[in-house]
């Protein structure tokens, strides 16, 4: 069992990351950081820690999208006439 002082679990950085990379899209980083903000305005330092650690799992998602090369869907170039 995780304690509460022991910071969020990977498995709520990583829901929360995904969540707000569907919601917001490309402004997810600036969403998790404008959480964080809330955060510490508010007093709650394991949000702080939870939304500044789901800004820094955002970024690396981000850089690896970045560098994969991009996945061609076959359909979508029929379609277009590639």
């Amino acid at each position: 069992m995780r304690m509460p002082f022991m910071g969020p679990s990977g498995a709520e950085v990583t829901a929360l990351a995904q969540d707000l990379l569907d919601r917001f899209g490309a402004q997810a980083r600036e969403e998790a950081q404008h959480l964080q903000n809330v955060a510490v305005t508010m007093g709650s330092p394991r949000n702080r820690n939870l939304y500044r650690r789901v800004a820094k799992e955002i970024e690396k998602r981000s850089q690896h999208g970045r560098s994969s090369p991009r996945m061609v869907d076959p359909a979508r170039e029929a379609v277009e006439g590639r």
